[in-house]
């Protein structure tokens, strides 16, 4: 799938649309101000999302077949050369003819920042800039744009690189959660080299990340997300959430932590790369013996044997090498350890000192005491001259009253009960046929 086949494919390139969006569209700034913005947009949204295309790979080794060699070598920045322009030809809508008119609105609408100037400014891209800081930013930015394209209708790609603002945002954003999940809690979890980090985005980032990315991403990390700290050098120190980018900086003992990290890198590589060549040995040595050549085979065999010894040392160093980082983040948990303590020690000292020490306690609980005393007594106070004795005598009289009137029970008129029988009562029929049958 090439480049035009992504853009074509995107929801706002409708067939109905391509017409338009390949024509120079730039005079319906004037006739058409919403027509030229739908445009505009439709080219900015499929420009960056397929620069985040896998299928962008195959557009590189186009590119670098054609006229540019690296027009498509990153995933965070873009080249207007004459390339893209070229790749963006259809058979039947022919080349896109108000390209860069998308170049120049896209800079002036911030979605693309000229990559020279995206890496030297110091000041967030998100910052709101003051009055004196927006005079000097705005005419830098002024300056770098006219280095592309003069304020008239543009009519020409300028070949610059610009960062993607949309992309390196996603880009940022998924990365970061990435790395966090698999960064270690522990002190030297935090710490890395760039080598490193851009060893991890090449080998498990989902997008492919060329150099000129990873400084650009590193350049948005620390001056605009505020989640990483550089130093001059190689070492990296990823913050955890919530902790103040002015507050941490990079000091000797994570300077000592990147360069042993960096060994440790370095001493699994040599590993795999032993035991690698120590499994190509032995199957070179069974060739060997198969062809009946016996020199070779146990020349093969001494020089995995050696290799094997050169890769038990390895792995010794490397054992040491973890022991060391182990040892560090342990001393670093005791030391934030003992600062909790003795913010915990100040925090005590503050509190009894303003509790006004013991005496003041002992006075204040003297108080209560007493207060609580004066309450009874005025509980007591309120109860005297209260008697119940009549209470007590309507509750007696009411109880004689009550059983007197359950003794007498009276008769008005006489029941009737029915007389004695004579005769013997008929037993039921059920009966007298089991007694007949005893019978």
């Amino acid at each position: 799938m090439t480049l035009l086949n992504t853009v074509l494919s995107q929801p706002s390139f409708k067939k109905s649309r391509l017409p338009s969006l390949y024509s120079d569209f730039a005079t319906l700034k004037v006739s058409n101000k919403d027509g030229y913005d739908a445009n505009i947009d439709a080219w900015i949204q499929a420009l960056n999302k397929s620069l985040l295309e896998e299928t962008f790979l195959s557009i590189k080794e186009e590119a670098e077949s054609s006229t540019s060699t690296n027009a498509f070598a990153s995933c965070l920045c873009i080249t207007t050369s004459k390339a893209l322009s070229d790749i963006l030809t259809s058979s039947q809508w022919g080349k896109p003819l108000a390209l860069a008119s998308v170049e120049h609105e896209a800079v002036a609408k911030r979605a693309w920042i000229p990559k020279d100037l995206f890496m030297a400014q110091e000041e967030s891209i998100y910052a709101p800039p003051s009055r004196l800081t927006n005079v000097t930013l705005g005419a830098a930015f002024r300056w770098g744009v006219s280095k592309f394209w003069t304020p008239s209708t543009p009519t020409k790609l300028s070949g610059a690189a610009f960062v993607v603002v949309a992309n390196i945002e996603l880009v940022a954003d998924k990365l970061m959660k990435q790395y966090q999940a698999d960064m270690q809690s522990s002190y030297s979890g935090h710490i890395t080299t760039r080598s490193l980090f851009a060893r991890w985005c090449t080998d498990l980032s989902p997008y492919r990340l060329s150099g000129a990315d990873i400084e650009v991403l590193l350049k948005y990390l620390a001056r605009d997300q505020g989640t990483v700290v550089q130093s001059e050098g190689e070492t990296l120190k990823f913050l955890p959430a919530g902790v103040p980018l002015d507050d941490v900086s990079i000091s000797q003992t994570d300077e000592a932590v990147a360069q042993l990290k960096a060994t440790l890198a370095l001493l699994d590589d040599q590993i795999k790369s032993l035991s690698q060549r120590c499994t190509d040995l032995e199957i070179e040595a069974k060739e060997a013996i198969s062809k009946s050549q016996k020199t070779l085979a146990l020349s093969k065999l001494r020089t995995r044997k050696q290799l094997e010894t050169t890769t038990r040392q390895r792995a010794d160093q490397r054992a040491q090498v973890e022991a060391v980082l182990v040892k560090i983040d342990e001393a670093a948990t005791n030391m934030g350890l003992l600062n909790a303590m003795e913010q915990g020690s100040f925090a005590l000292d503050r509190l009894l000192k303003s509790m006004g020490g013991m005496e003041r306690v002992d006075a204040i609980m003297d108080q209560v005491s007493d207060s609580m005393a004066q309450v009874d007594e005025v509980q007591q106070a309120m109860t005297i001259g209260q008697d119940d004795t009549e209470v007590e005598d309507a509750y007696e009289q009411m109880l004689a009253e009550a059983s007197a009137s359950m003794k007498q029970v009276t008769i008005d008129e006489p029941m009737d009960l029915p007389s004695v029988p004579t005769a013997p009562v008929k037993q039921p029929e059920t009966q007298e046929l089991r007694q007949l049958e005893h019978a």
